[in-house]
């Protein structure tokens, strides 16, 4: 798709034909066009590594802007680093890296915002939020929370903050609407038929393999998997808490 949509040359046959059947939100792979990533393989590398270094500084940010020192989010950081899951996504061309950043941005302009209450801090996390919808459309979660933050804590001109939100993902599902592999096509295509069994037998499967995707982050082997369990008990309760304070 970067390859398509690149300035710089003429589209490989092939990547026009998939830019056209992809399911894929548009932001990442424009991205690698601008820069240079539809030609060479090294610069998309390149861009996608720079979106993961970025990504460990916002961490820092966020973890300091939340209350730890500078030690601790020093801390924070490096940990995450270092995890095996982050190798492992450092390793390929995907867009979790740049849907990292763009999401943790989200979430430290939030912080900031809670700390001054300056309203162009929430601009720019809803700014932010809308870019991390475009680029994996698991940012759907973040949108829908960031929706529900703005009404719990009251937050003024609040409407104007949805629309920027909502609204990129919505344009874009509506220049998907005549894609037969779009993601709306293929979620009516799968839910069709005895919807409540589907999503029940759907949800099973995918708990699985979030708990899987949990473990493997941390480790590369079945050691300490009890202790990585309880470690995700604790982050649901910190969670919990958190939405308790109404915080997001």
């Amino acid at each position: 798709t970067a390859n398509y949509l690149s300035p710089y040359s003429s589209a490989n046959p092939v990547a026009s034909y998939y830019s056209g059947i992809s399911q894929y939100p548009p932001l990442y792979p424009l991205l690698l066009a601008l820069s240079g990533g539809g030609e060479s393989l090294l610069m998309a590398h390149i861009v996608t590594t720079t979106c993961l270094l970025f990504s460990l500084v916002v961490i820092y940010g966020l973890a300091n802007s939340e209350g730890m020192s500078r030690w601790q989010s020093l801390g924070v950081s490096t940990f995450f680093a270092l995890l095996p899951g982050t190798y492992i996504q450092a390793l390929s061309i995907h867009s979790e890296n740049l849907y990292t950043l763009t999401s943790l941005l989200g979430l430290m302009f939030i912080s900031l915002y809670e700390k001054s209450e300056k309203p162009p801090y929430l601009l720019a996390a809803a700014t932010m939020i809308a870019c991390a919808s475009l680029v994996r459309t698991a940012g759907i979660a973040l949108v829908i929370a960031f929706i529900i933050y703005l009404f719990l804590r009251e937050a003024k001109q609040k409407y104007r903050y949805m629309v920027i939100v909502i609204l990129p993902i919505i344009i874009w599902l509506a220049f998907q609407s005549d894609n037969e592999t779009s993601y709306l096509a293929a979620l009516s295509g799968f839910y069709s038929n005895d919807f409540l069994q589907i999503l029940t037998a759907h949800l099973t499967s995918q708990t699985h393999y979030v708990l899987n995707a949990w473990t493997s982050s941390f480790t590369t082997g079945i050691f300490g998997t009890e202790l990585l369990y309880a470690l995700l008990l604790v982050c649901i309760t910190s969670a919990l808490y958190r939405t308790y304070r109404k915080k997001i």
